[in-house]
């Protein structure tokens, strides 16, 4: 029974009506961290385990198990959404939605405003090209993603520390252009302009997922302006995000060849695009490659279990070991969850090379305490309910609090790989910090 097709297509229609139960219960205010969080559960446990159904039970990754645990895993998985949505129920209260202003009340406040959201702007597009630019002598060249088999973070020295200090500024300054363009339009061009600065270099990092940040912080702001965006407005708006994630990686590889002279490579790839119908394209992005890969993770956490027990919490004292390298945290064994399930399925490879599949806080859960422990979920959907209470809130958009709606908006409603995701929380906060103090340092005239 538990191996059957039908009942992952049972549990998927499941998923699919939980889901919609979420959005109809949250509808308004549209752009939350919420409706995020609802929105990549609906790729990675409907449309992605479809596509895996009706391919006959399709699995990017399987480890001494059969369909029943890949079926296991959506329940599970259903479990956790069911509590994290119960969690943002309780909170979940918007008083009062109002509308972003971004006029002050006097000339100078005025003046000091888009004075200071100049030069953040200036200085997220400056750090993160500066560190690139830091990372390409560093690595000889080897931190493009054509020149390289192991991560980024691997392959450039100081990789830990140069790799978020480049991402970081360069995802912010997406929504940064779009506030500076929003208060003065004649910055037109110096925000379009910076922003492709920012794609462009974000696509060569492979940093798909921070493009889609930046986009999602832009989405937000322009809800807070217009109060309500519109759903069928917001439909579109997800379908062409998609259909640009979907190409970024192929455009950034063609460039990387073209950095490194590699015109063969460079015809390979456009050749293979132009061949692949519309429905090769679709299996491709959603079902062949790790985008949105949670639950094919699932029958390794659950074969790993079935093998080794219960690690009893283990992997979260290794929390804090995230900031620093997968050798460091091998020799102290300080394993988190995303090093110990790699390890166990790719072996001495996943410590060669940094290379695997994240740990989502649901599966990390299951490892440390069982499927019981799927009712903490709760927890996580609490904190989310307070943070879409303050990102429709706030009423100063400054330095500090754009920088803080990135942090909201990185949290992906924290049930996502938990070391990894603070680990980027804190060094947003701490940039945004940062930035926030020098953009507001006053430089006097003689």
């Amino acid at each position: 029974m538990w191996s059957d097709i039908e009942l992952t297509y049972a549990l998927i229609m499941a998923h699919f009506l939980i889901y919609i139960i979420a959005i109809w219960l949250t509808l308004y205010p549209e752009v939350t961290v919420f409706h995020l969080v609802t929105a990549t559960q609906l790729i990675a446990f409907v449309i992605r385990p479809f596509l895996a159904a009706i391919s006959g039970g399709y699995t990017l990754y399987l480890k001494n198990g059969d369909w029943s645990f890949y079926n296991w895993g959506l329940v599970y998985q259903l479990i956790f959404f069911v509590f994290y949505f119960i969690g943002y129920l309780i909170i979940k209260k918007f008083r009062k939605v109002n509308t972003l202003n971004l006029n002050c009340t006097s000339d100078e406040e005025e003046k000091r405003m888009s004075y200071c959201i100049f030069k953040a702007y200036l200085l997220s597009v400056f750090l993160g090209f500066f560190s690139v630019i830091l990372m390409n002598l560093l690595s000889n060249g080897k931190w493009l993603p054509t020149m390289r088999s192991v991560t980024v973070t691997t392959a450039v020295p100081m990789g830990k520390v140069l790799f978020p200090m480049a991402v970081l500024p360069l995802t912010m300054s997406i929504p940064l252009s779009f506030i500076l363009y929003k208060k003065n339009p004649k910055f037109l061009l110096l925000s379009l302009g910076g922003m492709l600065f920012s794609f462009l270099l974000l696509s060569l990092l492979y940093q798909r997922g921070f493009i889609l940040m930046g986009l999602i912080i832009v989405i937000f702001f322009v809800n807070r302006f217009l109060k309500r965006i519109g759903y069928l407005r917001l439909a579109m708006i997800v379908f062409l995000l998609i259909f640009l994630l979907s190409i970024i990686r192929p455009v950034a590889n063609v460039i990387s060849y073209s950095l490194s002279s590699s015109k063969g490579e460079i015809q390979f790839v456009t050749q293979m695009r132009g061949t692949e119908s519309l429905t090769e394209r679709v299996k491709k992005f959603f079902l062949y490659s790790p985008n949105f890969d949670n639950i094919d993770v699932w029958p390794i956490a659950i074969s790993s279990v079935e093998e080794n027990g219960l690690l009893g919490g283990k992997t979260f004292l290794a929390i804090p070991a995230r900031f620093l390298t997968t050798k460091i945290r091998q020799n102290l064994n300080l394993v988190t969850a995303a090093d110990y399930l790699n390890s166990y399925y790719w072996g001495s490879t996943y410590w060669d090379t940094s290379f695997g599949f994240n740990v989502t806080l649901p599966q990390e859960l299951y490892l440390n305490l069982g499927w019981v422990s799927m009712v903490f979920g709760l927890i996580p959907g609490i904190i989310t309910a307070l943070i879409d209470r303050w990102l429709w809130k706030f009423t100063r958009p400054n330095i500090i609090n754009i920088y803080l709606v990135g942090v909201s908006f990185s949290t992906g409603g924290f049930i996502g790989e938990t070391g990894g995701t603070l680990q980027w929380v804190i060094a947003l906060l701490f940039i945004g910090i940062i930035m926030n103090y020098i953009s507001g340092i006053k430089i006097k005239r003689y």
